[in-house]
């Protein structure tokens, strides 16, 4: 019973001369890779070769003897009918039904384009979204998604800044601004405690991360036409009440500011002691903007 089992070395087989030249077109011109090898193999096996010399050395890769033998009985039986994988058979696609060459060009060409553009109100596509709008993708969990996306050589890029700023006086200036605090909560009608900054913003939105394909450059955000024009903001915060003071302006230099510190001791005509906690920048303590500063207001250094 064991001799059924029993996979003989060489398989002889002999084919007219329609079947070989219907072999030797397919091996050298049929479109489907999977084909040409299988034709490759019968052939070689029709010219003597054993099927251990066909399956260990005569294909791109090593095949098991069984399989180079099932591939002629079913040219015998079927033709070259008998070689095509039947449906539901082989491995799965990824993508149907495209191929993964398809797939990736397919999906680099879509994150380059707004995700706006195929009906959702975002800036940047998001895992989720690509579920959405992806046909091959939708049903998929996040996880799936980013799995098949590494596959089709897509990361996630982002750019990484990092700044340090030691500053040996953090203690003290710390402990001026929780002073200020205790006294503006003791006496709220006298003493006024705000928190200060500047903001910028542009007409257009900023530059940020994005999915893009591996190994090319950044992604691109479109501009448009006409200059990025700005405008910038400084506001108060009132650490015990939550009321904010604050200016629109083109830009702040020192004498917007002194007239901003102005306006700030003039909204809080009640006051006799604001402390202003704000950050380092330098035009905070520029000589003009001291000089013209409201007697009432005291400047907090924070701590960087």
């Amino acid at each position: 019973m064991l001799e059924e089992f029993v996979m003989p070395a060489s398989l002889a087989i002999t084919l007219s001369p329609a079947q070989t030249t219907e072999l030797a077109w397919m091996r050298d011109h049929d479109p489907t890779p999977y084909l040409r090898e299988k034709a490759a193999a019968i052939l070689q096996v029709a010219s003597g070769r054993s099927l251990r010399a066909v399956s260990g050395t005569g294909l791109l890769r090593p095949r098991r003897r069984e399989t180079v033998a099932s591939w002629v009985r079913r040219y015998l039986a079927d033709g070259p009918a008998g070689l095509r994988v039947r449906p539901g058979r082989g491995r799965k696609p990824a993508f149907p039904p495209l191929s993964a060459e398809t797939a990736r060009t397919t999906l680099h060409h879509l994150l380059r384009r707004s995700p706006r553009l195929s009906g959702l109100e975002r800036s940047r596509w998001r895992l989720a979204d690509l579920g959405r709008v992806v046909p091959w993708l939708q049903g998929r969990g996040p996880a799936s998604i980013h799995r098949i996306l590494r596959r089709l050589g897509v990361r996630y890029k982002r750019g990484r800044a990092s700044f340090h700023s030691p500053d040996l006086a953090y203690d003290t200036k710390l402990a001026a601004i929780t002073a200020a605090q205790l006294l503006a909560h003791a006496h709220p009608e006298a003493v006024v405690l705000l928190y200060e900054d500047e903001f910028t913003y542009y007409r257009r939105p900023s530059v940020s991360r994005a999915w893009a394909p591996q190994a090319t450059d950044a992604p691109r955000a479109d501009q448009g036409w006409g200059s990025n024009k700005r405008r910038r903001i400084a506001a108060c915060l009132e650490a015990t009440t939550g009321r904010v003071v604050a200016w629109q302006r083109h830009r702040f230099d020192r004498r917007t500011l002194a007239r901003f510190y102005a306006a700030v001791a003039a909204a809080f005509p009640a006051a006799e002691v604001i402390f202003v906690a704000q950050d380092n920048w330098p035009v905070h303590t520029h000589p003009d903007v001291l000089a013209a500063l409201p007697p009432q207001i005291q400047l907090l250094p924070l701590p960087t």
